[in-house]
């Protein structure tokens, strides 16, 4: 019995498996308040550019 019951949950586990899809993944609502804020977050600064130049601050010994 216990056979049976293993062979009926690895046929459920299968055949979730088999009818799940992809999964999308996607940051965007459209028409929603909070899209139509980033939208326009977006238009009037946009993301900063990736370049960036490392500076080093050195300080007076301590006495």
């Amino acid at each position: 019995m216990l056979v049976g019951w293993l062979l009926a949950l690895g046929a459920v586990i299968g055949l979730g498996f088999s009818l799940v899809g992809e999964f999308e993944d996607s940051g965007s609502i459209p028409g929603s308040p909070a899209q139509t804020a980033l939208t326009k977050m977006d238009r009037h600064c946009p993301s900063p550019d990736t370049q960036s130049d490392p500076f080093v601050v050195r300080l007076p010994a301590a006495s």
